[in-house]
């Protein structure tokens, strides 16, 4: 057999448990066959290095509509030939599945009424127990305990539910509701053709480089598919496809917290941490989100092309396999990280004995990294990757290195604050760097630069107090906050200031003693109102409510103080603090006060008004004429006195 063979057979044949022979014709012009042969009781094997099953219910009623109508030609599937009638998917595994869901669900629902065929098995080995739930109809809640363990722990890319949602689809189309229209429905699709295209294993890559073919001259396929074609294509070894497994697996579980750190990104990330570490790559350039070379290298000799893809300029499987280690142990670090609500014994062994960290200052770090890989901006997490990878990881890290996580974390504050995502390309800049630490330093000064924050003042009120997609901005107001009462630069390192740990360490775990106050516009969008005896509420507008977000609109206070002044206006609060003499702990949260006292002085006077229905007057008036112009003064204030505080602590 030529070492890739194909030709073109109906679903029934590919399909069946029966020995089929297939003919593969030799040449054009040549009248003469090969035939190889599909096995009896074969096995086709969907890989655990293939991605997830991404079909959504409208490409299965698109394909179902298809076959309805007639018989249709299905695409190519590729296939590699292993021993004892196994035949592995290299590429189609999409289709071939949902093809098997239609088939399984003709049978069980009519198979006495239009007979069918016997189909071969199917292996799923991201999912081990797909067959299994296949068996009850996809009905996990009638499974027994047992099986709903297997089924659970076998299903790596947590693809149950979305086989649920398309096995639902199936019945919900009308299709496939009576025997008359199951029968032209199966006769349609025995008859589909698919062409299969076939290689030996010998262990080269062969089927998958045809799979990269095939697919990169037709509809493109995303970055993970082609990243993952060309790693396979030049190592097909057993290490390297069970280091993509663990990373899907990690990946998948990382997401199942966060959605916005996706493998592709975590590859990029580490590429730009360390390819450039080795003379022979420093001068690559790649896209961030194809991974393609945007310019002309020579590497070793051999010239590579713009748009060429990173991977074959790179071209060392030694390089890739321990890419794909480092990006492991970085994902089993921040999964724990992430799920722990403390420092985990595992991340406190981290800490090598001979840098001698005091247990609180490791769970001060735990919730930094915590924080920003947390947060929804992607780009401040390939610096804390960097910091991972090259001290976490590293077992000869001192206590100095331990300690660069607050110029990271303090580098994340000034980004969100004052950068925009077309800075982002700085911070790449910075971890491509053997001396990245320092380059966090000086990217830190850089904001403070006179002509710099001028501009950078107006980004801020602007992306901040008005911002209505990101729910976690207390947080990132917390960071701002922890920066400003304890973080100073000294000795060209960021540094908790003198005596000031254990504040800091307070700050950041006791959360009675300072809670999250609304301050500006309440969280609840409403404000009570009080006159003459008589209560009432009063409801933000649609276009005040946002600002309840802002990372401006947050001071951190004792708890009891909080709920004793929820819902009240803003200059309420003020008169209340200062009745009570209340004693505010938290620097960036007095400079937040006595601003507020000095911007919102225009507040309406419920002195004035008869009952609550004039204050509902003057309030709305107020909101719709006045406040916005009140909070951009109130922000531009802010940041000013933040550029003012930090330029004093450089």
């Amino acid at each position: 057999m030529p070492d890739i063979v194909g030709t073109v057979i109906n679903l029934r044949n590919f399909l069946s448990n029966q020995e089929t022979p297939v003919k593969v014709k030799i040449g054009v012009g040549d009248d003469s066959a090969k035939i190889f042969t599909l096995k009896e009781n074969r096995k086709y094997v969907i890989p655990d290095f293939q991605r997830e099953i991404r079909w959504e219910k409208e490409q299965l009623i698109e394909l179902m509509r298809d076959i309805k109508s007639s018989e249709k030609f299905l695409g190519n599937i590729i296939l590699t030939i292993k021993d004892d009638g196994i035949y592995e998917i290299i590429d189609g595994q999409q289709r071939l599945t949902i093809l098997f869901l239609l088939l399984h669900y003709i049978k069980i629902t009519y198979s006495s009424a239009i007979g069918g065929f016997e189909t071969c098995s199917l292996e799923n080995q991201s999912f081990k127990g797909f067959n299994l739930l296949m068996s009850y109809n996809f009905d996990y809640d009638k499974m027994s305990d047992d099986d709903k363990q297997f089924v659970s722990n076998t299903d790596v890319f947590k693809q149950r539910k979305r086989y649920q949602h398309l096995w639902e689809a199936i019945p919900a189309s009308g299709m496939l509701d009576n025997s008359d229209k199951a029968k032209l429905f199966m006769r349609n699709l025995e008859r589909c053709s698919i062409n299969i295209i076939a290689n030996s294993d010998d262990g080269t890559g062969r089927g998958i480089e045809y799979f990269l073919d095939v697919n990169l001259k037709g509809v493109k396929l995303d970055a993970e598919d082609i990243f993952k074609g060309y790693l396979f294509s030049n190592d097909a070894g057993e290490e390297v496809r069970e280091l993509w497994r663990t990373l899907k697996e990690l990946g998948f579980r990382l997401n199942e917290r966060i959605e916005y750190y996706p493998i592709m990104i975590l590859l990029k990330h580490y590429l730009y941490c360390d390819l450039y570490n080795y003379t022979e790559y420093e001068g690559i350039s790649f896209e961030k989100k194809d991974f393609y070379l945007t310019k002309e290298i020579e590497i070793n000799g051999s010239v590579h092309y713009a748009g060429e893809h990173v991977i074959k300029a790179i071209n060392n499987n030694a390089y890739m396999q321990n890419c794909l280690k480092n990006i492991n142990g970085f994902l089993s670090i921040i999964i724990d990280i992430i799920e722990s609500g403390g420092a985990s014994r595992d991340f406190k062994e981290i800490f090598v004995p001979e840098a001698k960290m005091d247990s609180t200052e490791i769970e001060v770090i735990h919730d930094f990294i915590k924080i920003i890989i947390m947060d929804s901006d992607e780009i401040p997490k390939i610096v804390v990757m960097k910091y991972i990878y090259t001290v976490l990881m590293n077992p000869l890290s001192s206590k100095s290195d331990y300690r660069k996580i607050y110029g990271v974390y303090f580098l994340w504050a000034m980004f969100i604050l004052f950068d925009s995502k077309r800075g982002g390309d700085q911070i790449y800049e910075i971890v491509k760097s053997s001396d990245w630490y320092e380059k966090i330093i000086s990217r830190i000064r850089y904001y403070f630069t006179y002509n710099e924050i001028t501009e950078r003042r107006i980004i801020a009120q602007c992306r901040y107090a008005i911002k209505k997609d990101c729910d976690n901005d207390y947080i990132r107001c917390k960071t701002l906050a922890t920066i400003y009462n304890f973080f100073e630069i000294r000795g060209e390192k960021v540094c908790v200031k003198k005596g000031a740990f254990k504040d800091l360490y307070t700050f950041v775990k006791n959360h009675d003693a300072y809670s999250v106050e609304h301050f500006i516009v309440n969280n609840g969008k409403k404000i009570k109102i009080n006159i003459n005896g008589i209560e009432d509420e009063f409801s933000y507008p649609a276009k005040v409510k946002k600002y309840a977000n802002s990372i401006f609109d947050f001071i951190f206070i004792p708890e009891k103080l909080n709920n004793d002044m929820d819902c009240m206006h803003v200059v309420d609060k003020i008169k209340y603090m200062d009745k009570c003499k209340i004693d505010i702990q938290c620097d960036y949260s007095k400079l937040v006060y006595e601003v507020v006292k000095d911007t919102f002085d225009s507040y309406p006077n419920f002195s004035v008004c008869s009952d609550t229905e004039d204050a509902k007057t003057l309030l709305e008036h107020y909101y719709d004429e006045e406040f916005i112009s009140s909070y951009s003064i109130y922000a531009k204030e802010i940041v000013s006195k933040l550029v003012e505080h930090f330029k004093t602590t450089m």
